[in-house]
Parts: structure tokens; C-alpha cells; sequence
């Protein structure tokens, strides 16, 4: 069985994107998608007005896959077999200036894309975030050459 986890924009979060602002955005910005960082500072973030503070916070810094949690969500999540992940400390101020404990949860697993069958896949490309043509692929070194 599979599940997929996705940020909201509805009246459940305020309907407030991003929810949270990234205040050291030189440490979000060293987390990259294909691989763990290594560092031992917490990633500050602030709740926008107007946000709801959720137990999954939409943010725009970090452009790497995951989501940032509660402990809530990370201790319901430890449930289950994800894909390889870490999680980094996060610190989220609220409107009040009360600092809440967050996890930045980084899925990162880049011998993923060495399991896909090419030949028989369907890719796209995507103009301005919409789906614009079909591409044929034959391995992911095709993929990382029609990529620049």
C-alpha cells in the first residue's frame, strides 16, 4: 500500500502559501535534493500573518523534497517505511513570538531513478508548471543530457 503526503491551500492552513518564511535562508538553501547535508543548526522559519500554525507548515526555501513536520507528524511517520530520509531541526516562531519544534523531513534516495524502466515510461516536459510535450527517454544519462 502506498500513500502520498502533499502541502494544502485550503481554509484548513489559512489559505496562506507559503505558511512560514525561512529566516537563515543560507542553510535551506544548502540541502539538496540528491544527497544528505551535514550540518547542526536549526533552520529558522516565521509563521506569516495570517497562517494557521499546522502540523505540516507549506514553506518555499528549502527546494529539496520533503516536508516540514511537527512532532506529531514525525512520531506518526516513524511508523512507517519510507523511502531513505533524515529529518533537520527546525525552529517556527508565531505571530506571538512563542517558538515551536519543527523537522525539516528530507527524502532523498537518488538510486531511485536507476530502478525506472525508461523505454517503457511516460515523461513530459513542463512549461510555466504546466504539462507541455512528451518526451521519450532511454536512461537516466539521457535524462540528465535533454535536462540542460
Amino acid at each position: 500500500m502506498y500513500y502520498s503526503i502533499k502541502n494544502s491551500t485550503g481554509k484548513d492552513v489559512g489559505n496562506i502559501f507559503p505558511q512560514v518564511s525561512c529566516l537563515n535562508q543560507d542553510l535551506a538553501h544548502s540541502i539538496q535534493f540528491d544527497e544528505f547535508s551535514n550540518f547542526d543548526r536549526e533552520i529558522l522559519f516565521k509563521l506569516e500573518p495570517k497562517a494557521k500554525l499546522t502540523d505540516v507548515l507549506s514553506q518555499a526555501a528549502i527546494s529539496a523534497y520533503g516536508f516540514l513536520v511537527n512532532n506529531k507528524v514525525k512520531q506518526i511517520l516513524e511508523g512507517f517505511n519510507l523511502m531513505e530520509h533524515r529529518y533537520y531541526k527546525c525552529l517556527v516562531k508565531d505571530q506571538n513570538g512563542v517558538v515551536h519544534e519543527y523537522y525539516w523531513l528530507h527524502l532523498s534516495d537518488p538510486s531511485l531513478v536507476l530502478t525506472i524502466d525508461y523505454p517503457k515510461s511516460k515523461f513530459f516536459t513542463l512549461e510555466y508548471g504546466f504539462r507541455d510535450a512528451d518526451i521519450n527517454l532511454t536512461s537516466y544519462d539521457e535524462y540528465k543530457i535533454k535536462k540542460v
